[in-house]
Formats: C-alpha cells, sequence, structure tokens
C-alpha cells in the first residue's frame, strides 16, 4: 500500500513538473517580450533611455525622462 501511495505522489509530481515545463517559460519556451521605443521627435534633449523592454505580462519598471524642447509638452 505505501509503495501505491509514493508512486502516486510521484506520478502527481512528475506530471506537475511537465505542466509547467510547458508553458511561457518552460523548457524551451522563453517568455516573450515587447520593445517600447520612444521617439523624441527632434526634441532638443532625448528620452533617456530611447527604447525599454518588458516580458510578457510585467509592467515598465522606470520610464525613461521626458525629452524637451522649446515651445512643446511631452
Amino acid at each position: 500500500m505505501k509503495i501505491q501511495i509514493k508512486i502516486m505522489v510521484a506520478l502527481m509530481l512528475l506530471l506537475t513538473v511537465a505542466i509547467t515545463a510547458c508553458g511561457p517559460g518552460g523548457w524551451g519556451n522563453p517568455v516573450p517580450s515587447y520593445t517600447v521605443t520612444f521617439d523624441s521627435q527632434s526634441a532638443t534633449v532625448e528620452a533617456d533611455p530611447t527604447s525599454i523592454t518588458v516580458p510578457s505580462g510585467q509592467t515598465v519598471g522606470t520610464l525613461p525622462t521626458e525629452p524637451t524642447r522649446t515651445n512643446y509638452t511631452f
């Protein structure tokens, strides 16, 4: 009886690992990421950084510094 329980637990653990590995970020499946590029439109001071790459499902941690240009609001 104890051997059957151990086998069942081992199979459930193996199934859990297999299901987890098949999803995004699992074995051979990198999580997609997205790059946002900021076009400062000939500003006097460009946005810094000019692009940010964020993994899918996450938010941008720190926004770039705003560009500046005389008589324009960003």
